[in-house]
């Protein structure tokens, strides 16, 4: 019996009419006329005999076709019986029939398993990508491998939308900060949660990137609070490589590349800091500036730019090896890798050890075992980026380096010798990791599955310091430091999953629980007065700094219960539903519970009735909500108890004394976010777009609150604070021609995060990072910068004068004398004259700064800061083009930061003119104010408080840049070329990365991190360890 059209009968012929037709025409894909040729009719199904509503069927060679409709029939005319139709549909492989004599052509269409059966990794299992209903993007294998990456940071960036990574430093083996969705805490920790293969990670650093297979972004609420606790900044998935069903295969990779500077920093030679020196004295009257006697004196005779001394062309070694197979029965994974990274900077390195066993074993159809272990060692030697970079750009260009005998030239005037320092500090750091993950899966039938896993990790980090005696001042103790810290963590997790599906229905229902333990230890031991240089450890010590040494041990426990259910009809109405429980031994006996519930919803309106017009251009549509509730648990194991410090020392008595308030509403961060998304495919799914609108909700932040004085305690935690967060994320994905032998695909994505401060303690505003440069309050933006307006420098003393309203007056000279008249505008003013003074009361003179008046009193002080940009950048992301011929391939990458400003601190702080011993940039010393009249950029040279006063709009730069992050030309050996070497595949390929940065900002690269665990304090930059250029080559080999 035919099924009844629901729609109303007007109704219906208008969509007929107005949909199918009118854009048919558009894309000038006409109806075939009826009248003349075959007529051809039919019905097309799919495998379960159910009709396929609007599949597009064309005549080959033309544009002419029609579509299916509710039953699946369609009706066409063609001009022979030569003719030949094509059949298309969304998820469904591309059929073709030629005629001949046939009239009625019936069709079932299969499923394209690439497409349909595309599976995600979500917490604890996986899922259809096409029924995906939160916020969730995925990279492959194949894209890690085409940036060469060797962390998952590199592997990541500029690839998702909504994801914004800035690489600490160029140092090797730094580690990246990574935001997903803006920041949503004050001090709980910003990072995203990390699960590589089901086991929680703290870091990634020590991760293979030839390893993984698929990396997953969790970004909203609906995909991540299965995590609960721990997933309020998002949570990344890590899946490593399995073994396939084919021949046992051998991979090989070899990469060798060389770097050098990206860009070099402007640094005043000798001259220009003997000229520094002869203005400073002239207008100090020889306090200020060197006056050097001895013009041929060794020391003060040289012309030396110290970052041609730090900086080198260093080089990167890379190996990768893996074995892998499978049977019906057992798979396998087996990898090493190492890795050689030497720093552009002398005397830093990084070099890295991994090796992964991923097994799994099928006795039956019913039971599988797996184990999967990793093993990694990481040795790093670096370099004080700030004892070394700044120094090496303020050391005047005249002073030697090296003493005539070769040696250093040791602290001068409490300036270390920045080669020195690089060369000798000792600055070591080793870590050791070991992690394990061993699962039963049991399935009972078809519908029912019970998976249990153990899982744990164990850390050994040491790091170890030492400055040799030449670069100490005189008041310095020579100083090494031991620390080292052990951390480990088990976890036993069980979960009982039901799938099944029925006529049009599909239902997954996951329940489970689990319990988990971390704990560390750490023993910190500080040594002075070294009888020896030669030998940094401990036992050339004299003695050791018991106040900074010691021995502490940390623990925490939690134990959760979880439960997921999704539903989907037809694939085209999506529920799904998940709830975390978790219990933690952080928070006080009132609070240790947390619920972390969360729901969305999906509907494909691209499968409705009334949708059918537009099969032939939208292959996919479909329309997301979510919502949900996610938590932060990540503070101190013991801030909620009284704590007792046995450091206690009393008139020279030791003893033990309170060292903590205990407080037991002590509680969870939460944040509930809410998300909808439209996920397009189009053009037969060559145009991919995805877009999504969110906002975050964060509150009782954990944070720092002033308590009285009489408890004896300045501070203690409280949950006090609230945050949101608010944007957009689009991506676009088109594969613009594919064929054969050519391919040419491109993916945009673009995003825009908006973190606004709602509430803190008390509503009392405070400053934070150096120089109190951001400022933090109530209903602003994170990150904003607040200081004193630069308006220019006072030409004259006299320029020093504004009206009786504060409008600034123009002095009037004759033959460079001041003639006591002003202008104001273009007429004279014989009105009061007012003067800005300094904090000090003190009038502004010629070659003074001349900084805005925000409260207009005519002093200027801190009543007068006032807001001077934000760290936040309006929108960031990423652009990517993969072009392929035959066998050869050219991958190019971009990503983006826009509209975000930096406090350029490590200029500010060079250009002071606060001590001779520090030399200013050749912009400062060439654009300083040396005499009236000079019309100039910077103060007077002269050790004045008021011209240095920070942070200044001066030193507030546009932070915007776009990166041509990788260039990689590839080419893949012919299958003759290789087949007698018994080889599979091989490619060879070149490759250069971070090769061009487009940028205003004048610093070593607006790209950089603070690395100080701060998630309130951004975009100051201190100059810290450069990055790279770097070109390279490599070959992959597989057996």
């Amino acid at each position: 019996m035919k099924k009844p059209n629901l729609l109303p009968l007007p109704f219906h012929y208008f969509l007929k009419t107005a949909y199918i037709c009118f854009f048919l025409s558009v894309l000038n894909i006409p109806l075939l006329a009826q009248s003349e040729g075959i007529k051809i009719s039919g019905t097309v199904t799919d495998t379960k005999k159910e009709p396929l509503i609007g599949v597009s069927i064309l005549l080959k060679g033309t544009n002419k076709g029609t579509l299916t409709d509710i039953n699946g029939k369609y009706t066409i005319t063609v001009p022979d019986q030569h003719a030949v139709l094509q059949f298309f549909y969304t998820g469904f492989n591309r059929e073709e029939i030629t005629v001949n004599k046939k009239t009625t052509i019936n069709l079932i269409m299969t499923e394209a398993i690439k497409e349909l059966d595309e599976v995600v990794v979500v917490g604890y299992g996986a899922m259809k990508k096409r029924d995906v209903t939160g916020a969730i993007a995925s990279i492959s294998s194949e894209t890690i491998e085409q940036r060469n990456a060797i962390s998952i940071a590199d592997a990541l960036q500029g690839q998702t939308a909504g994801v914004q990574i800035t690489t600490g430093s160029g140092a090797p083996g730094e580690a990246a900060d990574i935001r997903i969705r803006g920041t949503s805490t004050f001090e709980g920790g910003a990072k995203p949660l990390y699960i590589v293969d089901g086991v929680p990670f703290e870091s990634i650093e020590d991760i293979n990137p030839a390893d993984i297979e698929s990396i997953e972004v969790l970004k909203d609420a609906a995909s991540a609070a299965i995590y609960g606790s721990r997933s309020a900044n998002g949570v990344i998935l890590i899946t490593t490589k399995q073994g396939e069903k084919t021949r046992p295969r051998l991979d090989i990779r070899y990469l060798k590349s060389f770097s050098t500077l990206s860009r070099k920093m402007p640094k005043a030679n000798g001259d220009e800091r003997r000229y520094y020196d002869r203005v400073r004295r002239e207008l100090t009257g020889g306090v200020n500036g060197y006056d050097i006697k001895d013009s041929l004196a060794f020391f003060n005779n040289q012309d030396i730019d110290l970052q041609d001394l730090l900086f080198r062309t260093a080089s990167r070694d890379q190996v990768d090896l893996s074995a892998s197979g499978a049977s019906d029965a057992f798979k396998y994974y087996l990898s090493a890798g190492f890795l050689s990274d030497k720093g552009i900077m002398v005397n830093s390195n990084y070099n890295r050890f991994t090796t992964r066993i991923n097994t799994e074993y099928k006795p039956n159809k019913y039971i599988t075992l797996g184990s999967k272990v990793h093993l990694s060692f990481a040795y790093k030697n670096g370099i004080s980026e700030d004892g070394v970079l700044n120094q090496a750009l303020e050391r005047p260009s005249y002073w030697a380096i090296f003493n005539p005998d070769g040696s250093y030239v040791p602290n001068i005037s409490s300036r270390r010798n920045p080669y020195a320092v690089a060369m000798d500090d000792v600055n070591k750091a080793q870590n050791y990791r070991a992690s394990i993950y061993e699962y039963v899966e049991v399935r009972f039938n078809s519908k029912f599955k019970f998976n249990t896993n153990i899982q744990g990790n164990y850390l050994n980090d040491r790091s170890q310091f030492f400055r040799t005696t030449p670069q100490l001042s005189t008041e310095e103790r020579s100083t090494g430091r031991d620390l080292s810290e052990i951390s480990y963590d088990w976890a036993n997790e069980n979960y009982l999953s039901y799938n099944d599906k029925f006529k049009y229905h599909e239902l997954n229902v996951m329940v489970g629980n689990s319990v988990q333990f971390w704990g560390r230890e750490n023993l910190n031991i500080v040594g002075l007065d070294y009888t020896t240089d030669m030998i940094y450890t401990l036992n050339t010590a004299s003695l050791f700094d018991t106040k900074k040494t010691y021995t502490r041990f940390y623990r925490h426990k939690m134990a959760s219960f979880f439960g997921r259910a999704s539903y989907n009809y037809k694939g085209k109405y999506l529920l799904n539903a998940n709830i975390r429980f978790d219990g933690s031994s952080r928070f006080g006996s009132s609070n240790r519970w947390g619920t972390f519930p969360s729901a969305s919803v999906g509907w494909r309106f691209s499968d409705e009735r009334f949708m059918r017009w537009s099969k032939r251009f939208l292959s996919d549509a479909k329309l997301r909500a979510s919502w949900g509730i996610t938590g932060n648990q990540e503070i101190g194991d013991y801030d909620s108890w009284q704590l007792y410090s046995p450091n206690y020392i009393y008139e020279g008595v030791s003893g033990i004394a309170a060292s903590n308030l205990a407080y037991n509403g002590l509680s969870w961060e939460e944040t509930t976010q809410y998300n909808i998304g439209l996920d397009l495919r189009m053009l037969n799914n060559k145009l991919r777009i995805v877009a999504d609108y969110y906002k975050k909700n964060t509150d009782k932040l954990l944070c720092q609150v002033e308590v009285p004085k009489e408890t004896g305690f300045k501070t203690m935690r409280k949950n006090v604070g609230a945050m949101t967060n608010e944007g957009f994320e689009f991506t676009v994905d088109y594969d613009i021609f594919r064929n054969k032998n050519f391919s040419w695909s491109v993916n945009f994505n673009i995003a825009k995060n908006n973190s606004i401060i709602t509430q803190i303690a008390d509503g009392v505003p405070f400053y934070k990072g150096m120089d109190e440069a951001i400022y933090v309050q109530q209903n602003a933006r994170l990150g904003e910068f607040y200081g004193y307006k630069y308006l220019g420098i006072f030409a004259y003393d006299e320029s020093n004068a504004f009206s009786d309203n504060w409008e600034r007056l123009t002095p009037v000279f004759s033959n460079g004398t001041f003639t006591g008249k002003y202008y104001l505008g273009d007429k004279e003013y014989t009105g009061t004259v007012q003067q800005k003074k300094s904090s000090d009361g003190s009038v502004l003179k010629g070659g003074d700064v001349d900084f805005f008046d925000t409260n207009g009193d005519g002093t200027i002080n801190s009543a007068d800061k006032t807001k001077i940009g934000c760290a936040q950048p309006d929108v960031f992301g990423g652009l990517s083009t993969n072009l392929s011929y035959k066998g050869i391939s050219l991958y190019i990458s971009f990503f983006y930061s826009l509209g975000g400003d930096v406090y350029n601190y490590a200029e500010a702080k060079r250009n002071k003119f606060s001590y001779d011993g520090a030399t200013p940039s050749p912009d400062a010393i060439h654009n300083m104010w040396t005499k009236p009249g000079d019309i100039a950029k910077y103060p007077a040279p002269i050790n004045k408080e008021h011209n240095r006063l920070p942070p200044s709009s001066f030193y507030i730069e546009d932070g915007s840049y776009i990166k041509l992050r990788n260039v990689k030309l590839s080419y893949s050996l012919p299958k003759n070329w290789i087949k007698p070497a018994l080889l599979k595949a091989a490619t060879i390929y070149i490759y250069g990365n971070n090769l061009l940065t487009f940028t205003n900002y004048t610093g070593y690269d607006p790209e950089f991190s603070l690395n100080t665990g701060d998630p309130l304090t951004l975009g100051i930059d201190q100059n810290r360890y450069p990055r790279k250029r770097e070109y390279g080559f490599g070959v992959n080999i597989t057996f």
